[in-house]
């Protein structure tokens, strides 16, 4: 086995992971949400870095939607489910769905 076979899964797991910390990140800094808009309608697809119960609570939820209007039809990304018990159902906001 080359050194090249041995590091290939490694190197791809390392970018694999910091490319999504990256993408994360991003969503956070800059408003947390994406939009897609057609007719008028408007989807805020919202992403928020993880929070649970027991874990680190890094979610903010008023940063993440600082740019979502309240007749947007909001879809929220959340990593834990107790968010959606703790933080989720007493936010202003509407979320239409949570994945």
């Amino acid at each position: 086995m080359s050194i090249v076979d041995l590091l290939t899964p490694v190197v791809k797991a390392w970018c694999s992971d910091n490319g999504i910390k990256v993408a994360n990140t991003g969503v956070q800094v800059h408003g947390g949400a994406g939009f897609i808009e057609k007719s008028g309608d408007r989807l805020a697809i919202i992403g928020v870095e993880n929070w649970g119960k027991g874990f680190k609570q890094k979610g903010d939820l008023k940063r993440a939607t600082s740019a979502v209007s309240p007749s947007d039809f909001k879809i929220l990304l959340s990593h834990d489910p107790s968010h959606w018990q703790y933080e989720v159902v007493k936010d202003s906001q509407q979320y239409h769905l949570t994945l």
